[in-house]
């Protein structure tokens, strides 16, 4: 599930990032695309390919949506007092951007939470 759920945010995040180089301020007027959110998603989204499709380990796929989801989870909670990250994003977290993270963090954090879980639990 972990392999599955990395390779998914993969393609994800990592269209976000290549499209967000070819789009200024906002996609479609609700998702920010200044160019430090998309070097980031790209950043991520390399580590994920690196992990769900040529690592291949669940170990290491949950120790990837941890950090995957944590960061994002920090970003929308950031992002609910500061839309522009402290400065970092110009045009500014829009609410879907807020919501979309969180909720991607917390399917990330989750599924990798409850993986670890489980394992521990039949140990």
């Amino acid at each position: 599930m972990n392999i599955t759920l990395t390779r998914m945010y993969a393609i994800l995040i990592g269209a976000l990032g290549i499209i967000g180089l070819f789009v200024s301020g906002h996609l479609f007027q609700i998702m920010n695309t200044d160019i430090a959110i998309d070097i980031l998603r790209i950043v991520l989204a390399a580590y994920l390919v690196y992990v769900g499709f040529m690592a291949k380990s669940e170990k290491m796929a949950s120790t990837a949506l941890m950090i995957v989801g944590g960061l994002y989870i920090v970003m929308a909670l950031v992002g609910l007092f500061s839309s522009t990250l402290g400065g970092i994003l110009p045009a500014g977290l829009t609410g879907f951007d807020i919501v979309f993270h969180l909720a991607t963090g917390l399917l990330a954090a989750g599924v990798a939470m409850r993986k670890t879980q489980n394992t521990h639990a039949h140990a």
